[in-house]
């Protein structure tokens, strides 16, 4: 039985799906890594009230990520963003960039 060129252009499309949703996911793990490493910056040059909030968001940003809550994760990113966007510019554009992935994979 010969498979239609309808069949074969929906495989094509089903992989080229599947492919686009790793790299999405490779992006959105790759700035998760960098994130982790500027919240661990921005803790060792802090004091112990904004280390706890540092610390606390990490911890959500691990739980959420493993969970694979990608929604909770986005909504912990956004209020630390607001947060820690004037004292920690590189922490911001840490999440901003994990957001925009996230957001590319259409959450």
């Amino acid at each position: 039985m010969r498979a239609t060129e309808g069949t074969f252009a929906r495989r094509a499309l089903h992989r080229s799906a599947d492919r686009s949703g790793a790299e999405y996911g490779e992006r959105v793990d790759e700035h998760l890594h960098g994130l982790r490493e500027q919240l661990d910056a921005a803790a060792a040059n802090t004091d112990d009230a904004e280390r706890a909030e540092l610390n606390r968001l990490r911890t959500e940003v691990d739980l959420h990520a493993s969970a694979g809550d990608h929604h909770r994760l986005a909504e912990s990113l956004a209020r630390g963003e607001t947060r820690f966007e004037s004292g920690h510019p590189k922490l911001a554009d840490a999440i901003r960039r994990v957001l925009d992935a996230l957001s590319s994979s259409g959450i």
